[in-house]
């Protein structure tokens, strides 16, 4: 019984890949990418994203002097949520 209730208690999870936060990136222009697990949706800057049937996500951005804020947030059948938050400087 208790492994069935495995993902409401887990909620939803979001992995980024390569960009951390305070990273550089070079050019006005970069991608964010990452995956989710157990999540029917993720928002960036509230705006819903692509995500394939594995969880991967991409998304092309422009950066803004002096550095932009990306705010993630991603969404599970049952409403519970996960958000992860990342500076991105530009060179």
């Amino acid at each position: 019984g208790g492994f069935s209730a495995y993902p409401l208690i887990a909620g939803p999870s979001i992995t980024i890949n390569e960009l951390k936060d305070g990273s550089t990136v070079s050019g006005l222009t970069f991608q964010i990418t990452g995956k989710v697990k157990r999540a029917d949706e993720i928002t960036l800057q509230a705006n819903p994203i692509q995500i394939d049937p594995d969880g991967n996500f991409k998304e092309p951005l422009v950066t803004y002097s002096p550095y932009t804020i990306l705010i993630l947030v991603a969404t599970d059948k049952y409403g519970a949520t996960t958000s992860k938050t990342l500076r991105v400087v530009p060179k």
